[in-house]
């Protein structure tokens, strides 16, 4: 089954990447049970995968990465840089019935 299969494409999908090392540093890091190192890098890891696969399939375009390192207004400058210039509905399916697949 593949149930995203068919789903519309995002105009653009946007990664907040943050450094795990630097994740680790800010306040409160590691009180829930999935803010551990290992975790965080295989999540990163997992991510970059599913990025990977969505660029093969429609380009470099459709997701951007953006560094989330910086106070809220550096990353929201960042966040708006991509998105006032979109041009909504561009359109497409994110997987095709097999294309869920990574």
């Amino acid at each position: 089954m593949h149930p995203d299969a068919g789903l519309p494409l995002p105009d653009l999908t946007i990664y907040l990447t943050v450094p795990p090392e630097i994740a680790s540093s800010r306040a409160e890091y590691g009180t829930e049970r999935y803010e551990t190192m290992e975790l965080q890098t295989k999540v990163r890891t997992e991510f970059q995968m599913v990025r990977d696969r969505v660029r093969s399939i429609h380009g470099d375009s459709t997701w951007k990465d953006i560094e989330a390192v910086g106070d809220i207004e550096e990353v929201a400058a960042r966040i708006w840089g991509l998105v006032s210039v979109l041009k909504p509905g561009m359109g497409g399916k994110l997987w095709e019935s097999s294309g869920g697949q990574i």
